[in-house]
């Protein structure tokens, strides 16, 4: 795992284990498990019962994967010490199994339809594979819980009457729907409230709220570049639309590019750009560096940068409308239930750090 990873698995599933083992909600489903950092760090150091799920075989292959590496890394130092402190090595040996037992993957999509199903199988002690009878309770988590996912753990949480509790991180604001489903629901927004009102923020604002200017700071490099990577874009775009070449209201898509290579220069990027829309030789060189000779001249960079930053600087006011539109949500659907949000990450280590935890009435808190 990365640094920001293992900070995220590391300070999540602590939360997720203090919560489980003050409500005696053990049985955990991590939805959009993904390779399965959170699910092994719940099970295997915390000893919780994990269900984690995907869409994605290939996801589901590698957490398999990565759970019997971790496994077998671990397998052999538990038993030695179990024995070392046990009558019976035989025993030590079962206790090891049973402990490994308490993590299953499985790849499915998951409906509020299909859920009650998924949790009754999975409640069935034959498949862990060990004597104690799991929770009846279930909570559901996810770690940056990409676009619609996080609205749908949501919607699990408030509808499933399986599930007890709710902790979730969710992230990728830029991949939220704006549109009903078939089930004539929005992933954005999704409150009363906000629909009421006809709240509408669209792919730009939505692409907004995912920037970070809490890293500016510790980060000054790379924001810098940042800065000069978008002025390149914006000179691009200018001098298209003055060749002809672009309209001023769709911008030319360059898709994501070599940072060390493509942007050594502008006339390097505009040329790297050009081939990707098939029009190599559009703008010559010389064009280019005139053009960016003339607009760092007139003062278009600083413009440029403040404007950037103005606009970055809104971003947090975004991301919260996003967050309280949720929090709304299970406020109406779910009046009797116990709902907080806070930042639980460094913000600086993962910009995507406020968790949303939630806790039906009736449940051990």
């Amino acid at each position: 795992m990365s640094e920001k990873k293992a900070h995220e698995v590391e300070t999540l599933s602590m939360l997720i284990k203090h919560v489980a083992e003050a409500t005696d909600m053990t049985s955990i489903i991590d939805l959009g498990a993904g390779q399965g950092y959170l699910s092994r760090m719940l099970a295997l150091q915390h000893g919780l019962h994990v269900l984690g799920v995907d869409a994605d075989e290939i996801q589901t292959c590698g957490a398999k994967f990565f759970q019997g590496k971790a496994e077998k890394s671990i397998k052999g130092k538990n038993i030695r010490a179990l024995v070392a402190t046990e009558d019976d090595p035989t025993e030590a040996i079962a206790k090891e199994k049973e402990r490994q037992s308490h993590l299953n993957h499985v790849t499915q999509m998951i409906t509020l339809e299909n859920i009650p199903t998924l949790l009754a199988d999975w409640t069935d002690t034959s498949r862990w594979n060990y004597r104690e009878v799991p929770a009846k309770s279930w909570m559901i988590c996810g770690l940056h819980t990409c676009g619609d996912l996080a609205p749908t753990i949501i919607r699990l949480f408030q509808g499933s009457p399986e599930i007890g509790g709710m902790i979730s991180v969710g992230c990728c604001y830029h991949w939220l729907t704006e549109e009903k489903d078939a089930q004539g629901t929005y992933a954005f927004p999704m409150s009363t409230n906000l629909i009421d009102r006809g709240y509408k923020l669209g792919p730009t604002l939505r692409m907004l709220a995912c920037q970070a200017p809490g890293r500016w700071e510790s980060q000054r490099e790379a924001t810098v570049k940042s800065f000069k990577h978008n002025f390149y874009r914006t000179m691009l775009q200018k001098i298209m639309v003055d060749k002809g070449l672009a309209t001023i209201k769709v911008a030319p898509v360059v898709g994501r590019m070599n940072h060390k290579r493509d942007f050594a220069s502008f006339p390097v990027y505009v040329q790297a750009a050009l081939r990707r829309f098939d029009l190599s030789g559009t703008i010559t060189d010389e064009e280019a560096i005139e053009f960016e000779a003339k607009a760092r001249k007139d003062g278009q960079y600083r413009k440029m940068v403040i404007l950037w930053t103005l606009r970055i600087l809104l971003s947090p006011i975004i991301e919260s409308i996003i967050l309280v539109d949720r929090w709304l949500y299970l406020k109406d659907t779910l009046p009797n239930a116990k709902i907080c949000m806070w930042p639980l990450f460094d913000k600086v280590a993962s910009p995507r750090n406020v968790v949303i935890a939630a806790l039906k009435e009736g449940t051990t808190h």
